[in-house]
């Protein structure tokens, strides 16, 4: 099966936890667990989709009030705010946090790595700092071998 059949099957999936999640009286924890899987669900498709992969360089690991965070750069993107300049690199930030479940990796990323990141986002970062892009899925870079 394609990595595209996978996708749609996959997508049904997550309609399918939804309809559950409307329609059947569940205790909270139930109703987490369900969204946590169809989130993870909703990964692996933006996954294998490829529509929204992003190829970036990592750049530093930061704290933030949010816990550990990675900065990593990409020409691929447009600039959030005018400010950034034509041409440069735009900066994309992820979660290190291991609840959030946006990193995919058993260790942290190391600088100068390629990383794939998808499920993109603007972020406003609020009126005394500049907005711009977080990724909600992030791995490293693996090529496809060669037969």
């Amino acid at each position: 099966m394609s990595d595209q059949k996978y996708a749609r099957k996959l997508k049904e999936a997550v309609k399918l936890l939804q309809e559950l999640i409307d329609k059947t009286s569940l205790t909270r924890e139930q109703r987490k667990k369900i969204h946590k899987a169809r989130n993870v669900i909703r990964r692996v498709v933006n996954a294998l989709s490829r529509e929204d992969w992003v190829r970036a360089t990592m750049g530093y690991i930061r704290e933030g009030h949010h816990g550990r965070f990675a900065e990593a750069f990409t020409s691929e993107l447009e600039p959030v705010c005018l400010d950034t300049g034509e041409g440069k690199k735009v900066k994309v930030t992820f979660s290190l946090e291991e609840a959030d479940e946006v990193w995919e990796e058993d260790r942290d990323p190391v600088q100068g790595e390629i990383l794939i990141l998808s499920d993109i986002s603007a972020k406003d970062a609020g009126e005394h700092t500049v907005g711009g892009w977080r990724a909600h899925y992030a791995r490293l870079h693996r090529p496809a071998r060669k037969r």
